[in-house]
């Protein structure tokens, strides 16, 4: 970095800087009037300022003026310099970065203290392209009655980031020659053993990455130029090409997602990388190990087989066709995976590596192993609110191989075309030939038509605690033996289980190692099919207490028909972006059971048949490993008073919802 240009203002000193790899930057240091009455001019040098140092400005000091009320100790009125403050800020189009270990800087340091937050660094959307991730933090104080702050534009340092492809390299002349070249210094199953040996680039690789992308930089200079001077045009000039959204865009996503803090379990509030990373690590531990016990078995239930016919295709050889099919069906935009690679790598180099995917379907259809190292996982955590202070708030979602989700793909596709034999006809979600809307507009009527009879009866909606995450392997292989599933298909399970590991992410980072021994991977092209297999227990079990008289369903239409869930499990297995707009209020995994009986008079809601229902939902969450979470779980009343609901919620320990 060198200084170039120094600029000085009644307020202010200004010096530009030339970055290496980066455009000129600003830097201006202020100090603000603490007198009302000249603070006008002192606006109107900043915003003179911010045209001189268009578009890379941060601007830091002592403005002597808060912006908002909670900025001063026991709040204030709002001012008109407060208001001019603001609106100097909203018209530069200023970010305000969060003050990481303070509310205030400055003290009176009487015995009834004034406190203020008059310090403070703005930066312009250029500037924080260059820095995404900047905090601003307040230093300890010796002698001034301010706290110094700096602004840190690198505050975490979590280490090197994963190899990723690129898919721009793919237009480049000589890189499928290159590519060619480098697949064929393997033996054997070139990718397997590329996997094996991965981690970072090599310093030739490195330098070879440096100069080609000099070389895109030169070859977009070049367009633009191009452009600029055949539209000969004011625009052109000075604004921006498509390249500055796309760059904004992520960004914003970079910072959305960005840990700068975290909040454990006593309270504590981690910030720093360490901890974060500690913090983190111990959680997906005990989220991803089984607990120590025994297997439960199933018996004396209807498991409706798959046909052998079925089963025999599914364990047919796995042809190059179905290979060839499912990878160009596949986003080749999608992130990078953990191998470092994009499904474009596969779709554009096919004639390169399709007789070494061909071998290694057919190693794994002999064996049904899958290499530990390309069934490893990167979990990237994405906040399920704006604020999300805990780990519980965040949503892990798994990155897989490519190689493993090309053979994942080609399962779950195999699986698909036989699950409608299996799964229980009110399941509607994930199932060939089923719609999950035929479910919610069937739970809509039904409610609706109960409202009209003016006869009394609930809705339970359930929330599985973790539900992916919680499944036990070896009941899954129990349940598919008796859905007639073969020994070989079987063992094809376990390998994609058993050989599952986690990597996190943490801020772009790799940290850690975790090893499962139990769950579903979101992300996983397998896992809704799966947790359908799973879940449609529950429905059979539900069938079973139905005929022996322990529950009953809502019966419609002349024949009396039976409703006991609607759609029973399926909607439970919707993900948030499933679900039809504003069908349901909740972006969780949920099912709902109607416990809906014909009668009008009080005695429709039993104690003893809610206790079955819950003894039931109970005794499923011990041998399948999905437990119902009834804290977050509710009990909506259809014409029914809203204090005999809240006794019936009571029974159920979940809660009673208007």
């Amino acid at each position: 970095m060198s200084g170039e240009e120094v600029v000085i203002g009644s307020f202010s000193v200004s010096v530009k800087f030339l970055l290496d790899g980066s455009g000129p930057l600003w830097l201006s240091a202020v100090y603000g009037p603490n007198n009302p009455s000249i603070r006008k001019d002192f606006w109107v040098e900043l915003l003179d300022l911010f045209c001189l140092t268009y578009p890379s400005w941060c601007v830091g000091g002592d403005f002597n003026v808060i912006r908002r009320r909670s900025e001063k100790l026991e709040g204030s009125g709002f001012t008109s310099s407060m208001r001019d403050f603001d609106g100097f800020i909203r018209e530069c189009e200023l970010h305000d970065p969060p003050l990481r270990n303070a509310s205030f800087t400055w003290s009176n340091m009487q015995e009834s203290p004034v406190c203020k937050r008059l310090d403070r660094f703005f930066y312009s959307n250029e500037w924080e392209l260059s820095f995404p991730q900047s905090l601003q933090e307040v230093l300890p104080r010796w002698t001034s009655d301010h706290w110094s702050i700096v602004l840190d534009t690198n505050p975490f340092k979590w280490g090197p980031t994963p190899f990723r492809f690129e898919n721009m390299w793919l237009q480049h002349h000589s890189f499928k020659e290159c590519f060619s070249s480098w697949w064929r210094e393997f033996e054997g199953n070139a990718y397997i053993d590329a996997i094996e040996q991965e981690g970072a680039l090599s310093s030739d690789l490195a330098a070879q990455r440096v100069v080609r992308k000099g070389e895109l930089e030169e070859l977009i200079l070049r367009e633009k130029i191009h452009w600029r001077q055949k539209a000969k045009v004011k625009w052109v000039k000075d604004g921006d090409c498509n390249s500055k959204l796309f760059h904004k865009m992520t960004n914003g996503r970079r910072n959305r997602n960005f840990i700068k803090f975290l909040e454990n379990e006593r309270g504590l509030v981690l910030d720093n990388s360490e901890s974060i990373t500690e913090e983190i690590l111990l959680y997906f531990k005990k989220l991803y190990s089984s607990p120590p016990g025994e297997s439960w078995r199933v018996e004396g239930i209807d498991w409706s087989p798959i046909s052998e016919e079925s089963a025999s295709r599914l364990d047919s050889p796995f042809a190059e066709v179905e290979i060839f099919n499912v990878i160009f069906q596949l986003d080749r935009d999608k992130a990078s995976e953990p191998d470092g690679f994009t499904i474009a790598v596969f779709q554009d180099c096919w004639d390169v590596i399709k007789e070494d995917l061909v071998r290694v379907f057919a190693e794994f259809h002999n064996s049904g192993i899958i290499n530990q190292n390309t069934n490893t996982s990167f979990i990237v955590l994405l906040p399920k609110k704006s604020q999300s202070k805990k780990i519980s708030d965040f949503r892990p979602i798994s990155l897989i191989t490519c190689l493993y989700k090309v053979i994942a793909k080609v399962l779950s596709g195999r699986l698909r075309g036989v699950l409608h034999e299996t799964i229980h006809s009110t399941q509607g979600t994930f199932v060939q030939g089923r719609q999950i809307l035929d479910a919610v507009l069937i739970a809509n009527e039904i409610v609706d038509e109960k409202r009209r009879s003016g006869k009394e009866g609930v809705v339970f909606k359930i929330d599985f605690e973790k539900a992916y995450d919680h499944v036990k392997w070896d009941f899954l292989d129990h349940v598919l033996e008796k859905k007639g599933f073969s020994s070989k298909w079987r063992s094809w399970m376990r390998g994609c289980l058993s050989s599952v590991s986690y990597v996190i992410l943490v801020n772009g980072n790799a940290k850690g190692w975790v090893k499962a021994s139990r769950g579903l991977r979101q992300g996983d092209p397998l896992s809704p099919f799966l947790f359908t297999i799973v879940a449609d227990v529950l429905s059979r079990m539900l069938l079973k207490v139905e005929a022996r008289n322990l529950l009953e369903g809502f019966k419609i239409a002349a024949q009396k028909t039976p409703i006991r869930e609607l759609p029973p499990p399926s909607l439970k297995l919707i993900q948030g972006e499933d679900l039809p707009p504003r069908s349901f209020p909740s972006k969780k995994r949920h099912f709902f059971w109607n416990l809906i009986h014909p009668n009008a008079s009080i005695r429709i809601f039993p104690q003893e048949e809610l206790q079955t229902l819950k003894s039931l939902l109970l005794v499923f969450g011990q041998i399948s490993g999905l437990k119902v979470n009834l804290d977050k779980s509710n009990l909506f009343g259809i014409n029914l008073d809203q204090n005999h609901l809240s006794r019936l919620a009571l029974m159920l320990d979940c809660k009673a919802s208007d």
